[in-house]
């Protein structure tokens, strides 16, 4: 007998969910799904700073000084505490004023000298400061002398402000605490007062002399190199008429206060001397002076 169409149908039904029950149909195309999603993670709206205060500042001071002079009325730190709003309040700290002939200073108490010593704290070169709250700036000024050792060789410097040198409170970074500020120190120098033609010999042919005189300042250092040169107005202009248009050098500028100057021609008119003068320090001065003949 036939099976009805009916038990074919649920016969087939049948064998098909066993089959797929045992594993023994196809499997369907699996879908492509993304990667799982992470966990949401909480980020404060601002980064926390650290707890401390983080000391920097500026420093201004001289560009030149001279052995034994006071600076105290010239040199100005602007410290600041850059904690941020979070950050401590600094209290009852100190800022050194030292003297240094590199760059590398020390962030400690500086040891005072009254002779030259590398990073040596200058007499009242010590300011305290009672308070700099988080994010404030104060003016250090030092009212006190300030002076440079009388015995500190002529040369380049640097004027360092050291902050907090005694390392009162932890800080962020101490790095900054150390404000340098380039300094030349030199002698007082022994300017020139005037120059002056006092003579004059040959003529208009050849080659001619000048007795020229000056005088310095009465005290300061005199220059180690002096030049003259001369210039005569021709044509409304200023000609320079030294032989190969060369600077007459002064044989021994620290004595000598008169030369013999040998110039190209020598005719009446207006005449200009130009003084360069070279110390010992690395100065360079320039002094006109003029005059007819």
């Amino acid at each position: 007998m036939k099976p009805s169409a009916r038990s074919l149908v649920l016969g087939a039904c049948i064998a098909g969910l066993l089959l797929a029950a045992c594993g023994g149909a196809p499997a369907a195309s699996p879908q492509v799904v993304g990667a799982p999603k992470p966990f949401a993670t909480f980020a404060p709206p601002f980064p926390t700073p650290p707890p401390f205060p983080d000391l920097s500042g500026q420093l201004k001071c001289p560009s030149r000084a001279s052995p034994g002079e006071e600076i105290g009325d010239r040199v100005m730190v602007r410290a600041r505490n850059s904690g941020g709003r979070y950050g401590r309040v600094a209290q009852n700290f100190f800022v050194d004023l030292v003297l240094s002939s590199d760059t590398v200073v020390p962030v400690q108490f500086a040891t005072y000298s009254a002779n030259f010593i590398e990073d040596g704290l200058l007499a009242g070169g010590r300011e305290p400061v009672a308070r700099l709250g988080p994010g404030e700036t104060l003016e250090v000024l030092f009212p006190s002398s300030a002076a440079i050792p009388a015995d500190t060789p002529a040369g380049p410097y640097y004027l360092g402000a050291v902050i907090d040198p005694g390392g009162t409170f932890p800080e962020f970074n101490r790095a900054n605490n150390v404000l340098l500020c380039p300094m030349l120190i030199c002698p007082p120098r022994a300017n020139l007062l005037n120059g002056l033609i006092v003579g004059a010999s040959g003529g208009t042919v050849g080659f001619a002399t000048l007795n020229v005189a000056w005088t310095y300042e009465s005290w300061g250092e005199r220059p180690e190199r002096l030049t003259i040169t001369v210039y005569r107005r021709q044509q409304g202009a200023w000609t320079n008429i030294m032989p190969s248009n060369q600077p007459f050098d002064v044989p021994a500028p620290a004595t000598d206060n008169q030369a013999d100057v040998i110039i190209y021609r020598l005719f009446s008119g207006d005449y200009r001397l130009v003084f360069d003068a070279y110390y010992a320090c690395g100065e360079h001065t320039q002094s006109v002076f003029e005059q007819a003949i």
